[in-house]
């Protein structure tokens, strides 16, 4: 499991604000990866907030791991 996937779990849950956007093109494995994708790494991410309680949005996009997919991803709440 991912490091920080493994923080989550394994900690008690702070008080957070957390947005997670996700390409669904997103699964290229690349010697700097390491055969994580960011889709599948993403979705156990997310998995474990989830069964932490932590309040948090996440989407899916069509799109790769680029600034021109996910630019406009980021917004403030």
């Amino acid at each position: 499991m991912e490091w920080l996937t493994t923080q989550i779990a394994s900690h008690e849950t702070k008080q957070i604000n957390i947005y997670l956007a996700v390409g669904l093109l997103e699964t290229i494995v690349t010697l700097r990866n390491l055969s994580h994708y960011m889709l599948s790494t993403n979705w156990r991410f997310r998995n474990a907030l989830e069964a932490k309680g932590y309040k948090f949005s996440y989407k899916e996009f069509m799109g790769v791991h680029h600034e021109v997919c996910w630019q406009g991803e980021f917004r403030r709440d």
